[in-house]
């Protein structure tokens, strides 16, 4: 039977082969399983190209597992596997047979920013949320007609938006209704604006 396990020493992913622990996460790599199902029509001794749902076989010679209606086969002794394309050497297949096979190959990560270059590259919470504060607007890009001040608009009309910076920590955005400020967005938080409303006249 196959087995795998995690080594906390190095935090590798290992298969075992029957006779070895081969490493499948080795040096930056991460291990991805393919599972080729096909139900076979009967008498074949060897198998390629597509299953039963598409997926063309492909396998790393020596990183293979192939089951017979559930049963895992012996490399080498039941089958031969040594093209990465196709499965030889096995008994003549009884119709409706589902062979899966199933292969590991690795995946080596890249294209990644490491921690200290994402620190680098993108604006914490903290430092965007000051960056927006000490605006004059919400945001000159966006929103460049809503006042970002503590005193309110002196000629609003229905529908004028303002963003309240009495409370730097806090700025809240109010929309005018015709006759008072009507407050509908709290202090930024990490989902964003937190939503609460009351009147302010």
């Amino acid at each position: 039977m196959a087995s795998a396990t995690i080594l906390n020493t190095s935090n590798q992913i290992y298969a075992f082969t029957g006779s070895n622990w081969i490493p499948l996460n080795a040096q930056n790599n991460l291990a991805q399983i393919a599972r080729w199902q096909y139900t076979s029509v009967g008498a074949e001794t060897t198998l390629s190209g597509s299953d039963d749902n598409g997926l063309s076989l492909s396998y790393s010679p020596g990183y293979e597992y192939v089951y017979l209606n559930g049963i895992l086969l012996v490399r080498g002794d039941d089958y031969t596997a040594t093209n990465g394309t196709s499965i030889t050497g096995l008994s003549p297949l009884n119709a409706g047979s589902i062979v899966e096979i199933l292969s590991f190959k690795s995946i080596t990560i890249a294209d990644v920013y490491t921690q200290a270059q994402s620190d680098n590259k993108y604006l914490t919470q903290i430092a965007a949320s000051a960056a927006y504060l000490t605006q004059s607007s919400a945001s000159t890009l966006y929103e460049p007609n809503i006042p970002y001040v503590s005193a309110s608009p002196s000629v609003p009309t229905a529908g004028t938006l303002w963003i309240d910076s009495t409370d730097v920590e806090q700025p809240t955005l109010k929309v005018y209704n015709g006759t008072e400020w009507i407050a509908v967005s709290g202090a930024p938080s990490e989902s964003g604006f937190h939503p609460f409303f009351g009147a302010y006249k």
